[in-house]
């Protein structure tokens, strides 16, 4: 039984999803040059008690109530004073799930995740433990159907996960050379193949709590 509910929103969370994908990279630009991209579905996948007012607030949020005081974290700074911390809520293990589910419908099942604050450079890259690839100075992350794990998928959104624009993925199918591992490189071209067979377009809402997922039309080949 699934955990969460899908909402459908309108045409001014596709609107908001066009003003998201104009500030990212090359992926983030290639989606917004699908041809049926307005006419897609897209929706809020959110638990299911939730309010429909939050739910429709998918610019600013918050979509999630406040943790309460017995959820807060207390901690004692250097000079000994106590600092409470609130944890920000999130949709993530929702967001988890709906992933897990996709890879696992085929072998060719693939997710990429465009990250548009990292540049390839950043040093801090070398250490990851999750599949990247780079377009120049561009970097994505990649889940593909063996990578279903829990473990795998949290690991990549975290990675992926960004104040501003957000985060931006698509499923998708990979067929043929789509990807060269060998040289954790991607080309513009295979990026692009990958774009127009896109099937979803994840992307972050509510301030980080949630995600809005948009679906190709059903007669889009």
């Amino acid at each position: 039984m699934n955990s969460f509910k899908y909402i459908q929103l309108g045409s001014d969370a596709i609107a908001f999803m066009r003003e998201c994908l104009a500030q990212g990279h090359t992926l983030a630009k290639f989606l917004t040059l699908r041809p049926d991209l307005d006419h897609g579905t897209i929706f809020a996948p959110v638990p299911p008690a939730i309010e429909l007012d939050p739910i429709r607030n998918f610019r600013h949020g918050p979509l999630l109530p406040s943790p309460t005081t017995n959820n807060h974290v207390e901690y004692s700074d250097e000079e000994g004073k106590s600092i409470s911390v609130v944890p920000v809520p999130s949709t993530n293990h929702i967001l988890e799930q709906l992933i897990r589910n996709y890879l696992k419908q085929s072998n060719h099942k693939v997710c990429v995740f465009e990250d548009a604050l990292a540049t390839a450079s950043d040093p801090y890259l070398k250490d990851l433990s999750i599949r990247m690839l780079t377009l120049n100075k561009e970097v994505y992350y990649v889940l593909l159907s063996t990578d279903n794990s829990e473990d795998a998928v949290r690991r990549t959104i975290r990675q992926a996960a960004n104040p501003h624009p957000g985060l931006i993925a698509m499923v998708t199918t990979m067929t043929g050379d789509d990807f060269s591992f060998r040289r954790g490189v991607i080309t513009r071209d295979g990026l692009k193949r990958l774009s127009d067979k896109a099937e979803k377009i994840i992307l972050g809402a509510y301030h980080g709590e949630g995600y809005l997922i948009w679906e190709k039309p059903q007669n889009s080949e």
